[in-house]
């Protein structure tokens, strides 16, 4: 079949048809309706462009028009092997359910040319056509990604590939990859960005012609690109860059827009043959500025507290722009900053949690009261010298930290509510025998580098004794701290450290208290976020500067781990003070894994009352999670 000479807008205009499960506006397409969309789409069909890039906000029509109408157009106008690469093989089988097979219904022109759901021509990975077949693929998995050539690759959300498909390399290049064997080749990466210096939308559309939309001003003409920084938050009018009159929204989406190329032409004055197009969501017909006002409004305010989780989705899928760093290093001296406690455990503690980490020679803890908005009070710092492959570290850390109870200001007694133990590397089998007699308060844990990976990344059994194991997305919860400890002012995210009343005339500064000395704070500033190349691509990694102790940077992080474990009643927006109410039992103390406690020991247990509402919901969620989840709870 010779390759058809109708554009991919035509075909959509005449043949697509969108369904009502995935568009807002369900029926015939209508190109003009997103006009932003007609350039993009007849790039990907113009045998000139080998390769086409779009850098977009989220939910602007990109995923149909530049991944799912190619697949259209291709079954029906020039047949030929396709490949499309969602970040994981689950979200590429959810794609092949949720929007592929979809539009494969209700598209007349589509009707037949695969066959029925279930057929061996139609699958959730691959299904055939007259002339060719579309696969679908994971970039976390190499299988999925190699295989029979194709013509066609298409890449979707590509800033939330892993760096690595398995052991193959960078997933982009070895779907890429697969289309060599053909002159008429087609690629199209399609992305919202993430951070600047590690995204691959930004490293891919800098080789492209780098094109924007322009619109003009309804006042004087003049074409411009729209700014959010432009729009007048209060009237949500935006300003022109000309005449400096502000107009609303839908003036400025109806003026007549164009693509303006940025790069026409490269470094050595070569006609830039990839086309690359930006799209601000601005521009979303779908989408109103009100939104967007009241997005970022939350956004800064989580960012007065450290949490730049919010401002960076906002600027990545509301803008479409990359989110720029400020750099990962503690901004000011917390040691000068330190505070005399007016009792043991401040006023504003709700829970208590407490992270251990495990060397050659020694134990460290780290116990912090938390507060609403994550406030936090570091309570003490605990170094526990001997080896933990024998019983003494063990036995001291249940009585500095595990069995150890402080007193509020009014009297009330509280204790480490959880605890994480670090399993990696030192001592692990005897960090897996004392962590699960004490389950659920006491949880091994391990960390996991790797940029994007959530807090509490997986949670399995170890194989010697089916202790509990949680792994920690550690990057993350690094970078969340950083961003905490240069929260500057008391309140929501900010780090309380304690201080002693003597002042040491020689040193200017208050003595240290409850273990907060010099090194503690050295520690916080062992580690530093650096861009290194991994597998061809640009990644952060955290890495410990050379000859510095690092253990209280590590604590923190556990504390920080337990906070957030799963199912651990703990609610600081919403919970009272988790108050301890201890009595003596005759009960003899368990023998441990570490040899038997002396006799004498006596246990400090909960008074026996009827089970509180929170208790008894925890309860019922055990039965519901699981074993794992119960063992954690």
């Amino acid at each position: 079949m010779p390759p058809s000479q109708i554009t991919l807008s035509e075909w959509a205009d005449r043949d697509r048809v969108l369904s009502s499960e995935s568009s807002a506006e369900h029926g015939q397409w209508v190109t003009d309706n997103v006009p932003y969309e007609r350039e993009i789409m007849d790039a990907i069909t113009d045998p000139t462009v080998p390769r086409v890039v779009v850098q977009k906000g989220a939910q602007l029509g990109i995923t149909d028009s530049a991944i799912l109408n190619p697949i259209g157009y291709h079954m029906v106008e020039d047949p030929c092997p396709i490949l499309v690469v969602q970040p994981t093989v689950e979200m590429a089988e959810a794609f092949s359910t949720d929007r592929l097979q979809p539009m494969l219904r209700d598209s007349p022109a589509l009707r037949g040319k695969v066959p029925p759901p279930g057929a061996d021509g139609n699958k959730l990975s691959r299904k055939t056509f007259p002339g060719g077949f579309v696969v679908l693929g994971g970039a976390n998995s190499a299988a999925s990604l190699s295989g029979r050539p194709v013509r066609v690759v298409l890449l979707d959300d590509v800033d939330r590939y892993p760096v690595t498909a398995g052991r193959e390399g960078n997933p982009l290049k070895l779907a890429i990859a697969r289309t060599s064997a053909f002159w008429n080749r087609k690629v199209v990466i399609v992305s919202s960005p993430s951070t600047a210096g590690v995204s691959h939308i930004e490293r891919e559309i800098a080789q492209t012609t780098c094109e924007h939309w322009y619109l003009p001003c309804p006042g004087c003409g003049c074409k411009q690109e729209l700014d959010f920084d432009r729009i007048d938050l209060d009237t949500l009018l935006h300003s022109c860059v000309n005449c400096h009159e502000g107009f609303e929204k839908f003036e400025w989406l109806a003026g007549e827009g164009e693509w303006r190329a940025h790069r026409p032409v490269d470094e050595r004055g070569n006609t830039v043959l990839a086309r690359g197009f930006f799209i601000s969501g601005l521009v979303n017909p779908w989408v109103e500025w009100d939104i967007l006002r009241d997005e970022y409004a939350q956004a800064m305010a989580a960012l007065e507290e450290g949490d730049v989780e919010l401002i960076k989705a906002f600027k990545n899928t509301r803008l479409g722009l990359l989110y720029e760093e400020q750099g990962s290093k503690v901004k000011i001296d917390l040691y000068l900053r330190r505070e005399l406690y007016e009792s043991e455990v401040p006023d504003g503690v709700l829970a208590i949690t407490a992270g251990v980490d495990v060397q050659d020679q020694s134990l460290h803890a780290d116990i912090i009261g938390w507060g609403k908005g994550r406030e936090n009070w570091h309570l003490e710092y605990v170094t526990i010298v001997g080896d933990p492959k024998t019983d003494e570290p063990w036995e001291l850390l249940d009585e500095a930290v595990y069995n150890r109870v402080f007193k509020t200001s009014d009297g009330k007694r509280m204790r480490v509510r959880r605890m994480c133990v670090d399993s990696a590397g030192h001592a692990t089998d005897y960090v897996y025998a004392y962590t699960k007699p004490r389950q659920p308060r006491c949880i091994a844990v391990r960390g996991m580098g790797g940029l994007g990976k959530p807090p509490i990344a997986a949670t399995t059994f170890t194989k010697s004794n089916r202790a509990v194991l949680v792994s920690l997305g550690v990057d993350t919860l690094k970078e969340d701290i950083m961003n905490r400890l240069n929260v500057l002012k008391a309140g929501p995210g900010y780090c309380h450290f304690p201080r002693s009343d003597i002042f040491d005339e020689q040193l200017r500064a208050h003595e240290p208290a409850n273990g907060y000395d010099i090194a503690y704070f050295a520690g916080l500033r062992a580690e530093q976020r650096i861009m290194k190349s991994k597998h061809g691509f640009k990644t952060y990694v955290w890495v410990k500067r050379i000859s510095q102790r690092n253990e209280s940077w590590d604590c923190f992080v556990y504390a920080v781990a337990a906070l957030l474990l799963p199912h651990n009643g703990i609610k600081l927006d919403s919970m009272s003070r988790d108050v301890f109410s201890p009595v003596v039992s005759d009960r003899r103390a368990q023998t441990s894994t570490f040899g038997a406690q002396k006799a004498s020991a006596l246990v400090e247990e909960a008074q026996p009352t009827r089970p509180s509402a929170t208790a008894r919901t925890e309860q019922r969620q055990r039965a519901r999670f699981g074993a794992i989840n119960s063992a954690i709870y």
